[in-house]
């Protein structure tokens, strides 16, 4: 979760169990005028089902330390075999890779870090699990 504070800012916190984006208005002088207020907001809107997994990895993608299943799946309620297919799609393109810790942005990944995130939107993501594969990690 973040807060974002001022004109145009972006927030997404979690509330008893359930996501929230929420946006600032843009125009500095609406967002003055409004300050404080309810009106002070341009958008409020709850994280639906589809979106969970790229706002997971919209913001832990972003951390060094390995991402692991068991926190995936605590944190979005989703099992990590809905992810585990587009993750061995970016290893196998040399964007991610597996280590004993978990799945990590090799260096070209990091430098790609936009386009690996964009393929967990919701139209681009693989939710098809091999048979046969577990989560792992």
């Amino acid at each position: 979760d973040y807060l974002g504070i001022g004109a145009g800012a972006h927030s997404k916190l979690t509330t008893a169990g359930e996501p929230r984006r929420t946006a600032r208005r843009r125009n500095p002088l609406s967002y003055m005028r409004h300050a404080g207020t309810a009106l002070a907001l341009g958008e409020d809107r709850k994280v639906g089902a589809a979106d969970l997994i790229f706002e997971y990895m919209l913001n832990r993608l972003r951390l060094t330390a390995p991402l692991v299943s068991r926190e995936f799946e605590a944190a979005t309620g989703l099992s990590f075999t809905s992810v585990r297919p587009t993750l061995t799609t970016l290893a196998d393109e040399g964007l991610m890779t597996l280590t004993d810790s978990g799945w990590q942005p090799t260096p070209r990944g990091r430098e790609m870090l936009n386009d690996i995130m964009g393929r967990f939107l919701p139209d681009r993501l693989d939710l098809c699990t091999p048979p046969g594969e577990a989560a792992d990690k």
